[in-house]
């Protein structure tokens, strides 16, 4: 009998085991999942910064260009606008896919 009462207890201590590591598991699993949803908004945030900085970007060469505008400088000017219209319209274009 004392085989017995032991090999349960055994068998009770395993389960006790298993189900702590199962629910080890599920919570280790719901942090995962907050990791990724952090991974993806801070992606989201990373794109929307380096468009900030693109723009960013060419108001401080369009404000540079403006500053120079001498008569020369001019058909600079208006070959930089030419240029950003350019690629804000390429821009629009791949939004409209």
């Amino acid at each position: 009998m004392h085989q017995v009462e032991n090999l349960n207890l055994t068998v009770k201590n395993i389960k006790n085991s298993v189900l702590a590591l199962v629910k080890k598991q599920e919570q280790t699993l719901g942090q995962l999942e907050l990791e990724r949803k952090k991974v993806v908004q801070l992606n989201e945030e990373i794109a929307q910064l380096r468009l900030e900085i693109n723009e960013l970007e060419d108001r401080n060469n369009v404000l540079k260009l403006a500053g120079n505008s001498t008569e020369g400088g001019n058909r600079d000017m208006k070959l930089k606008l030419n240029e950003l219209v350019r690629e804000v319209d390429k821009c629009i274009a791949q939004f409209n896919k």
